[in-house]
């Protein structure tokens, strides 16, 4: 079994994963637009100013995937209660993704020691996607 995180945006997922890329050292493997899907699968609520917009995203860091798309405007709901976990065991990294997921976002927590963690941080970027970010400490 695997798991993948499935990400909605509010129209921005390309320029979302183009910079998730960057960040975590992957690459945008797929993208589909709405105006690609054949004749008769059109998603309700679609403005036809979305034609262009991202249906499906796959970006790929290493052997890990995660999944998204913009959702239609009368379908998305901002996300609550999940936050996305990233793991980086290199002293700055951490610190360094975090910084520029806060650029523009929110932090709910800023980077700092714990307990369990060398680092540990959470925010919601500017595109609205919430993330724990951490170095963690050998158990």
């Amino acid at each position: 079994m695997q798991i993948t995180p499935y990400l909605n945006f509010q129209g921005d997922c390309r320029e979302a994963f183009t910079l998730y890329a960057e960040l975590f050292g992957g690459r945008v493997a797929e993208v589909l637009t709405y105006d690609q899907a054949p004749p008769g699968s059109e998603m309700p609520g679609l403005p036809p100013e979305w034609a262009g917009k991202v249906m499906h995203a796959q970006l790929v860091v290493g052997d890990q995937t995660i999944m998204a798309s913009d959702c239609p405007p009368a379908m998305y709901r901002a996300p609550q209660g999940t936050f996305v976990h990233l793991e980086f065991p290199e002293p700055g990294k951490a610190e360094e993704v975090f910084a520029r997921l806060a650029e523009g976002g929110i932090i709910a927590m800023p980077m700092a020691e714990t307990f369990w963690a060398y680092a540990f941080g959470m925010v919601v970027d500017r595109f609205g996607m919430p993330w724990m970010v951490s170095r963690g400490r050998p158990m």
